[in-house]
């Protein structure tokens, strides 16, 4: 890892937003950013006592019921981490800065109300003790949300000499990474491949083959 470095990071910590069409925030991701950049720059030594007592607190938080508020102790160590990421956001460079403080609104509000979490909102959705209605309802919202949109408005931070294998690859099922800002990194159990201008991958598949 010291030497190489990493090419994949998968975070499982998020729950699925149903309030947004991709299923997860940009104030999510940027808040994701922040920690790790925390993490990097305020590094922690995780005893297994000191990993054991922070994995009950998430449980604890976890088993609470929906729209309830933190403890004091716990709202105490959230602000203090909110401290800490906001010195952080202050310095980012000008194009990450509006998100960071974004996010961090974001955290904040759902401190002081946490009915305005993710779980919180759904609570007034359940319907017969299921949210099936609900479901429905904004699946249907969000297919209309994108089918309304320009294929050029959803892809547009994907480098357009790359834009139409990048959707054609997730078409096919590829795993697909934007590789150094401006390449397409595909891959299948057997094969991988690095575009920097799009083409036919079905005739891709067959040439390697």
């Amino acid at each position: 890892m010291r030497i190489n470095g990493a090419d994949y990071l998968e975070f499982r910590m998020f729950d699925i937003n149903p309030f947004t069409v991709d299923g997860i925030s940009q104030d999510a991701l940027s808040f994701l950013h922040l920690l790790i950049i925390d993490a990097i720059i305020n590094p922690e030594n995780w005893e297994p006592e000191k990993l054991r007592i922070a994995k009950n607190k998430n449980h604890l938080v976890a088993l609470q019921p929906a729209g309830s508020e933190l403890s004091a102790e716990l709202k105490s160590q959230a602000y203090q981490l909110l401290s800490r990421l906001t010195i952080i956001a202050e310095a980012a460079p000008e194009k990450l800065k509006l998100d960071f403080i974004s996010a961090l609104n974001n955290v904040n509000t759902a401190l002081k109300q946490p009915n305005l979490t993710i779980s919180g909102q759904l609570v007034s959705e359940i319907k017969d003790e299921s949210l099936m209605a609900f479901g429905r309802k904004q699946g249907i919202a969000l297919r209309n949300q994108r089918q309304s949109e320009n294929s050029n408005d959803i892809f547009e931070r994907i480098p357009k000499q790359i834009r139409q294998s990048y959707i054609q690859a997730h078409q096919l099922g590829f795993n697909t990474t934007i590789y150094q800002n401006n390449q397409l990194k595909i891959s299948d159990k057997s094969h991988t491949w690095l575009l920097s201008q799009s083409q036919d991958l079905t005739q891709l598949m067959t040439h390697q083959d």
